[in-house]
């Protein structure tokens, strides 16, 4: 399977993927504070930071973390 035809194939994988890479190499490259995009209700709530329901499931710590979850998901689809 070349690359082109992975993504043509499962684009929602390959933006998921992409979207997790971006995520955590801006958190790690700026030395962003994970809190600041973790889900918390209160700051949703109280704080109208509605972002953090989306981002908050592609804050990756460790990069082993990020790693293992890709190779989750890409095992996925391999199915």
């Amino acid at each position: 399977m070349t690359f082109l035809s992975f993504v043509i194939d499962s684009p929602i994988t390959f933006v998921l993927t992409g979207s997790m890479i971006g995520i955590w190499s801006n958190v790690y490259v700026n030395n962003w504070e994970l809190n600041a995009l973790a889900f918390s209700v209160t700051a949703c709530t109280d704080k109208q930071q509605w972002y953090r329901i989306f981002t908050s499931p592609f804050v990756h710590k460790m990069p082993l973390h990020l790693v293992l979850n890709v190779i989750v998901l890409w095992s996925c689809i391999s199915r």
